[in-house]
């Protein structure tokens, strides 16, 4: 039974270089005996740390990969829409998810290729509007040239003159290529002032009797003498005028007649009183017709 009790150890305590006692402990201090289990209990509890650090290490390495995956994945998205953007693709856009910062880059990056797919569109429609713009007046001023030197057609004072009213209309609309390049949406100034607008329809039909002839058309005006006098831009207003009468001998066949009634009426201030209920959000539209404008033609 005595080689089965602990061993006893003596510990002297000692106060001022004097032994005034003895501490007596039963059984071995720890770290002051290291068996055989205490060391595979220490090599274990190396083995579990090691191996929870491994693990941890490689957590966060996964971790970090995913992350920076988050990141740069909207970051290469926006590298190629800008590509496609740089090779003439302005359709492209780019995902926004969430608030953070990239998600307002790539906010900002979609209204920018909106302006310029909007910026493509209005210079696509300008050129397309200058197109149309220098066609009509180049037409009759061609036709009335070609008139005059055949002889069908005098080259008197007020011929002359409305040839020289659609150069000075050329100027004009050559002066507006500068103005619609800096202009966001087209919009051109009008320089208002008081002119005979009667006169002006009968100088316009004047200027395409040589070609409503030419198509045996009958163009003639009906209406006021003189007058009346209107505030506008005379040039824009003949530009119109010109379009409008341009177009009608284009879609009239032989022996029709075109006839400009100059008469003055109350023009309605709500739209829906102008326009057909199914065209009225089609207003602005380019190149719009009604079905049954279309079904007429």
């Amino acid at each position: 039974l005595s080689a089965l009790a602990p061993p006893l150890q003596r510990w002297p305590l000692v106060v001022n270089g004097e032994v005034v006692g003895t501490m007596i402990v039963e059984g071995a201090l720890m770290g002051a005996v290291m068996d055989e289990g205490a060391n595979l209990l220490v090599g274990s509890l190396t083995r579990t740390v090691l191996l929870a650090a491994l693990t941890a290490g490689v957590a966060a390495l996964v971790l970090g990969a995913l992350l920076v995956r988050q990141i740069t994945q909207p970051l290469d998205n926006l590298s190629r829409a800008a590509q496609r953007i740089n090779t003439g693709d302005l359709t492209a856009r780019v995902d926004v998810k969430g608030n953070d910062e990239i998600a307002a880059v790539a906010h900002s990056f979609n209204q920018m290729a909106d302006g310029l797919q909007q910026q493509e569109k209005l210079r696509r429609n300008l050129m397309a509007d200058v197109a149309h713009e220098l066609r009509t007046p180049l037409t009759g001023i061609q036709g009335a040239v070609e008139a005059m030197q055949d002889g069908s057609f005098p080259a008197d004072a007020e011929n002359l003159e409305a040839l020289h009213a659609e150069v000075m209309l050329l100027n004009r609309l050559v002066d507006d290529l500068r103005i619609l390049a800096t202009a966001e949406a087209g919009q051109l100034t009008l320089q208002r002032r008081c002119f005979d607008i009667g006169e002006l329809c009968r100088r316009q039909v004047n200027l395409f009797q040589y070609s409503a002839h030419a198509r045996r058309i009958e163009l003639a005006t009906r209406g006021w003498a003189n007058g009346p006098w209107v505030y506008a831009d005379d040039q824009r207003i003949g530009q119109v005028l010109h379009n409008l009468i341009d177009n009608a001998l284009r879609h009239c066949q032989e022996g029709c007649k075109v006839e400009v009634i100059e008469r003055q009426q109350t023009v309605p201030r709500s739209r829906k009183a102008l326009t057909p209920a199914a065209g009225t959000p089609m207003l602005g539209k380019r190149w719009h017709r009604t079905a049954a404008q279309a079904a007429s033609s």
